[in-house]
């Protein structure tokens, strides 16, 4: 064996020292193992496999000021973001109704 590294084995250590730095020495501390515990018995799976979350409450002073003033929220016309397509359906609604003699009750 080469007691010398090559420079591939060099940049491995360096990007390994880079992850411990980032992830052990400088990240925010691991929790207890009954805090690990209860954090994965919290978790639920739906029948797909996908996690559930559940709702948390707000807390309003941090998401107040994100929120538009009032009588700014949807003051944009809906026409500007749809598809040509769909901008037609939206002013032409009668094209998509049956007439009443091909309409099913």
């Amino acid at each position: 064996m080469d007691p010398v590294l090559t420079p591939n084995q060099k940049a491995a250590i360096k990007s390994l020292a880079e992850m411990v730095t980032t992830n052990i020495i400088s990240a925010d501390p691991v929790g207890s193992l009954g805090e690990a515990r209860e954090l994965l018995a919290s978790k639920r799976y739906d029948y797909a496999g996908a996690p559930i979350e559940y709702m948390e409450d707000l807390v309003a002073e941090k998401v107040a000021p994100a929120w538009p003033r009032p009588s700014e929220a949807g003051v944009q016309p809906i026409e500007r973001y749809l598809s040509a397509e769909t901008a037609d359906a939206f002013k032409y609604p009668d094209k998509l109704v049956l007439p009443p003699s091909e309409s099913h009750r």
